[in-house]
């Protein structure tokens, strides 16, 4: 379906939430939801995408595009992706199955909650998932890597059964030298070179991540769930909290503008929403600057990005979708 503005779809809960959103080398933002799949903008129309048009779930959290401009979408259901109109769902073996790792229509997919989606410059592809680690898909094969005996290691298909529930990867990202980073519940924010694992941060293990971003100087950011926005610098791990001006310690986004601010999306106030309440706060390097919400029926940020013109997209929960020109909110959604 095709629409000038999204409107809310037959029997999905009106909670649904904007999640995760994505810009393409062609410019287009890419939206996806906990419920009503996923949404394309070209600059003038929306595209919607669910499970007739192949979707494994509607329930997505994130989204990224390979260096080939096939689309991956993480849902709680695996990863899908698409080169054209339909997607298609990348098949993980069943860990009892003796079969390599190698995909196949075949065999019986594993049910796997996805949680992040990269593509890198390499061409490999990198997700997390809820309790199965660390992923990586060169087009061919599936590699596994989990917490395993006090360290992240490669699991094979028969080994990886002893390992059940090590790893939680929620966010993920890679840097300008090619290393990925991933936030994990098991140990906090840690990153691959390509030969090994380093952890970062004494106290990261606390950190609960919702999104990981690398800004233009290097600086790698956390949105974190409780304990603000965090930036790790090469050296140092640092906290930004209510006290310094971020709007709400339960930060869920992070997104760097065009001309080097960075915004960043919370939660919002328990009880609250709309009415002017703030859930968007900007950062210009010096201060924090939060941008009151009014004209959003709900302050619970989920996602931010900029289109190509520097308009600020913003994703909420009550299924709300809303354009930020500098000045004012408008939205392209109605329940």
């Amino acid at each position: 379906m095709i629409e000038t503005k999204i409107s809310l779809p037959d029997g999905i809960s009106s909670q649904t939430m904007f999640r995760c959103s994505m810009k393409d080398k062609d410019g287009n933002l890419w939206f996806g939801t906990t419920g009503a799949g996923v949404y394309k903008y070209d600059g003038k129309l929306f595209t919607h995408y669910s499970e007739k048009e192949g979707l494994s779930s509607n329930f997505v959290v994130s989204i990224a595009q390979d260096i080939k401009g096939s689309i991956w979408v993480a849902t709680n259901d695996g990863l899908c992706y698409s080169d054209g109109n339909n997607f298609e769902r990348l098949v993980i073996h069943n860990f009892e199955s003796p079969k390599s790792n190698i995909i196949t229509n075949n065999l019986p997919a594993k049910k796997i909650q996805v949680f992040c989606v990269i593509g890198d410059k390499n061409g490999n592809i990198w997700f997390g998932t809820e309790s199965e680690g660390l992923w990586k898909y060169d087009g061919h094969q599936l590699t596994n890597f989990k917490y395993a005996d006090s360290k992240w290691k490669e699991v094979n298909n028969m080994s990886s059964i002893n390992y059940q529930h090590q790893g939680f990867v929620s966010a993920i990202v890679e840097d300008k030298k090619g290393n990925i980073w991933f936030s994990s519940s098991t140990n906090g924010l840690n990153y691959y070179d390509g030969k090994s694992f380093v952890v970062v941060g004494k106290n990261s293990s606390a950190i609960h991540t919702l999104q990981l971003i690398e800004d233009t100087i290097g600086n790698i950011w956390m949105a974190t769930r409780l304990n603000g926005i965090c930036r790790y610098n090469g050296k140092t791990l640092e906290s930004f909290l209510e006290k310094d001006g971020v709007s709400d310690n339960m930060a869920s986004s992070l997104y760097e503008a065009k001309n080097g601010k960075i915004w960043f999306g919370s939660l919002g106030k328990a009880g609250t929403s709309g009415g002017g309440l703030k859930g968007i706060t900007v950062y210009d390097g010096n201060n924090f600057t939060p941008i009151a919400s009014t004209g959003m029926r709900n302050n619970q940020v989920w996602t931010i990005i900029e289109d190509n013109i520097g308009n600020i997209w913003v994703g909420t929960k009550e299924f709300g979708l809303y354009r930020y020109d500098g000045t004012t909110f408008t939205e392209f959604t109605t329940q």
